[in-house]
């Protein structure tokens, strides 16, 4: 079954300026798995190209794994580093369905690659979304 999503997520620690960014997706849903793609205002907007997403709806929880094409940072002075031959970074996303508000909502963290040492949490990014569904379709 194939079904498509908004929602928008928001950094922890956002830079000046930065807000809530918009998100779409759309996914094919088998046995409580779903995968698709991902497009959001931030790198989608800016390249046109969309991430890649694989997850799992259970009950009331779910998780999922963004996967960006390539490298795409955005740094602390605002630049921006696209690099297309260089391997993107994932954002896992875990969260529960909040019944108060119709919608999924939950907390995101920027995955190190596996080439990447992190001192503590330093250099990590993290945050909240939400997400409702929009359609259910096949």
């Amino acid at each position: 079954m194939k079904s498509s999503w908004k929602g928008a997520y928001e950094y922890d620690y956002p830079l000046e300026g930065e807000g809530a960014v918009p998100f779409e997706m759309n996914v094919s849903f088998q046995d409580g798995m779903f995968e698709g793609e991902l497009s959001d205002e931030e790198f989608t907007s800016l390249t046109g190209d969309v991430c890649q997403v694989q997850g799992v709806l259970k009950d009331n929880h779910i998780q999922f794994t963004q996967t960006y094409p390539y490298q795409y940072d955005e740094l602390e002075d605002g630049t921006l580093l696209i690099d297309g031959k260089a391997s993107g970074h994932q954002v896992y996303y875990e969260g529960a369905f909040d019944q108060t508000t119709n919608q999924w909502e939950g907390v995101w963290v920027i995955l190190p690659k596996e080439d990447e040492e992190l001192d503590g949490d330093e250099g990590m990014d993290t945050g909240t979304w939400y997400l409702r569904r929009v359609t259910a379709g096949e």
